[in-house]
């Protein structure tokens, strides 16, 4: 579960990154806005115990899957980021 800790604790620091940020430019303003909501739903996941686990099938993602994308609501995302980024996420 210490792996889990780790990403709760990262998503914090990145939200509050994310509201000490500020960006003239409203389209980068319309992404920081919906990564902030992105994250306090995974936050709330956390609290509630459905972390990681698919909003459509109820299944539980692949931890490698969560590491990667910690907002993932569903296994749908990940074959979505890799066909269309055509590579894992940051931490990849």
């Amino acid at each position: 579960m210490a792996t889990y800790d780790k990403i709760y604790h990262e998503l914090q620091i990145v939200y509050q990154e994310l509201m000490n940020s500020r960006s003239q430019k409203e389209e980068v303003y319309r992404y920081i806005e919906q990564e902030k909501k992105d994250i306090v739903k995974a936050l709330k996941k956390f609290e509630s115990g459905d972390f990681g686990k698919c909003e459509i099938s109820g299944e539980w993602i692949p931890f490698e899957w969560i590491k990667q994308i910690p907002t993932m609501e569903t296994i749908d995302e990940w074959e979505k980021c890799v066909l269309t980024y055509g590579r894992k996420g940051i931490y990849g």
